[in-house]
């Protein structure tokens, strides 16, 4: 009797727990079908319509695609977009990636760096914009003012197709830099010390603790 007891509540206790893990994401399941999956799907169904806002959406096919391969402007679109993620992703790794290690072993002053570095996180796109929009100003900008200063002329940011797309991505590593700068802070405060002492004393430089720990 006793082991069948045992059994039992060890069962009521395993189903309350799986209960209780998906009261603990329901709150996120909630937001994320609500203001991800939801708008996503919607969007989908949308874009096989034409539709005006007023009135019903009329079903299309593949109309709006097939004219959307036929504009130039398309292929613009995509290229803009294939430059600023080569630029962007990269830069959003390595630099990340450098700063954790640094403000893990050799910042002074470390939780100001971090609040500095992860409070951009914060600030909504529209603030963000305007924050730069500010900071590239050609006449009275932060950036051309402190360029001005060492002898450099200031560009037109956002008008020279030169230099639109470096500003853009300057702008969202300032922005979004903190989210994977708490990622690998975290990943390598979880790495053991003793790794590092056992690759020293075999001989291992910074650089090799670096690279293979």
């Amino acid at each position: 009797m006793s082991v069948n007891l045992k059994m039992k509540n060890f069962r009521y206790n395993r189903s309350f727990s799986v209960i209780g893990n998906y009261l603990y994401i329901l709150p996120f399941m909630f937001f994320f079908i609500v203001f991800f999956a939801f708008p996503v799907f919607q969007g989908l169904y949308i874009s096989f319509t034409e539709w005006r806002v007023a009135g019903q959406p009329i079903y299309v096919g593949l109309k709006n695609y097939i004219e959307l391969f036929h504009d130039r402007l398309f292929y613009t679109t995509l290229k803009n977009t294939l430059i600023y993620v080569l630029e962007f992703v990269p830069l959003s790794v390595i630099i990340p990636l450098l700063l954790a290690v640094a403000i893990n072993r050799y910042i002074i002053g470390l939780d100001f760096f971090k609040f500095a570095l992860v409070a951009p996180m914060v600030v909504s796109v529209s603030a963000v914009g305007l924050i730069w929009k500010w900071m590239f100003n050609t006449t009275f900008g932060l950036i051309n003012y402190y360029l001005e200063k060492v002898g450099i002329h200031g560009p037109n940011w956002f008008m020279d197709p030169k230099f639109a797309m470096l500003a853009i991505v300057l702008t969202s590593l300032w922005w979004g830099i903190g989210w994977n700068l708490i990622i690998f802070s975290a990943g390598i405060k979880n790495i053991p010390q003793e790794l590092y002492e056992a690759a020293q004393i075999d001989g291992a430089n910074r650089w090799a603790c670096f690279w293979y720990i």
